[in-house]
């Protein structure tokens, strides 16, 4: 075991209880996983140039964390920053991708979409949350819930894995925005909180019991929710950045058209707030007001493509709405899930607007506040 993976496993007991689940890259059932997280590395390689305050230098580790709800975290520990995504996370992740691509309408111009059979969500539960929920039931996947997830075209068997790859980066992404952005350090140092999760934990918010996340005032609150936005956007720019700027890692992301792993990346991101959202009314958590309500979140990253995006590539703004029709096609499978007109919608909201326009003295104070706390790089 190398150091870095000792300094995680010492991280995983010591600070959560738990342990590291370690890939095997020559297993075909964890290969994904090990994909993931070497695209990780690859991507947060430039943080090592960045430093903070009298040169400390930006130390990050990150990893799969062998736990099964569906949770990702952002920490400080002995001077190191750690992310983690539980192993439940990744594998809903997976799940919800193989069922987008089974629909037919989905991404049609990705392998041979008249194979598959648009099946609706097995029992009538989400994507993502049926094999969460009826593996702590006890039970396992078998031919017929398989029948209703898995993409029956190869090419699009491969897809749905690239998505859940863009997916997940985008969580890698989103914690790494926690530790470099400052927000770790600034939680912690103003003891809101011990370290930052993505949802209510069972018996914790923001590594605070039930209690205490309760006792949080509306001040601190706040605070989270304005932290959330900007890891968003964070996540959102920088993995749009990633195929914009010829940065992709992954082999079979590179090898598509650039149009498509940019309408993929734009999806995944939307998907993976709107997914959030829907493993905490699973959990029928009460302590959602650490974090902005889905609409906000998703309005944020509208702003975030136009504001900032746009100018990014001349092609962008027709790749963004490209994506967002993607939707469509599986709203007609989860009734639940957001469509074009809504996301349209969203895009001129002045009610939704003005509540973010409203949140940006607080996100200017919060942003001041960060500074002391946020990395850079030198150029």
């Amino acid at each position: 075991m190398d150091h870095q993976s000792i300094l995680l496993e010492n991280f995983a007991r010591t600070r959560l209880g738990t342990s590291v689940f370690q890939p095997d890259a020559d297993d075909p059932n964890t290969h994904i996983f090990q994909v993931s997280l070497e695209s990780a590395f690859e991507q947060f390689r430039w943080t090592s140039e960045a430093t903070k305050g009298a040169n400390e230098s930006f130390k990050i580790n990150a990893g799969f964390l062998d736990t099964f709800s569906p949770n990702a975290l952002a920490d400080r520990f002995e001077e190191e920053y750690f992310l983690g995504i539980h192993v439940a996370l990744f594998v809903a992740i997976n799940e919800f991708a193989m069922f987008c691509f089974a629909q037919q309408e989905f991404f049609p111009d990705l392998g041979d979409a008249s194979k598959e059979s648009s099946p609706k969500p097995w029992n009538e539960q989400l994507p993502g949350i049926w094999l969460l929920d009826n593996t702590l039931k006890g039970g396992g996947v078998d031919y017929e819930h398989s029948k209703h997830l898995i993409p029956t075209d190869p090419q699009r068997y491969i897809s749905s894995q690239l998505l859940a790859f863009l997916m997940t980066r985008f969580v890698w992404l989103h914690e790494l925005a926690h530790c470099f952005n400052g927000h770790v350090d600034l939680v912690q140092n103003l003891d809101i909180a011990l370290r930052l999760h993505e949802l209510p934990q069972e018996l914790s918010l923001a590594g605070k019991s039930k209690d205490q996340a309760r006792s949080l005032t509306d001040e601190q609150k706040q605070i989270l929710r304005c932290l959330e936005l900007d890891a968003d956007e964070s996540a959102f720019f920088a993995s749009c950045a990633v195929q914009m700027r010829n940065m992709e890692n992954i082999e079979g992301i590179r090898e598509l058209e650039p149009d498509v792993a940019l309408r993929l990346t734009v999806f995944a991101s939307y998907a993976m707030v709107w997914l959030f959202d829907a493993f905490q009314d699973y959990a029928k958590t009460a302590l959602g007001d650490t974090h902005p309500a889905p609409s906000l979140r998703l309005q944020n990253l509208l702003q975030t493509a136009q504001n900032r995006l746009f100018a990014e590539s001349n092609d962008f703004e027709q790749f963004h709405g490209k994506a967002l029709q993607e939707f469509d096609p599986i709203k007609k499978a989860i009734p639940g899930m957001f469509e074009f007109g809504t996301l349209r919608e969203m895009a001129h909201s002045d009610e939704l607007a003005t509540e973010l326009e409203q949140l940006e003295p607080k996100r200017a104070e919060v942003s001041s506040m960060l500074r002391p706390y946020e990395f850079s790089v030198k150029r």
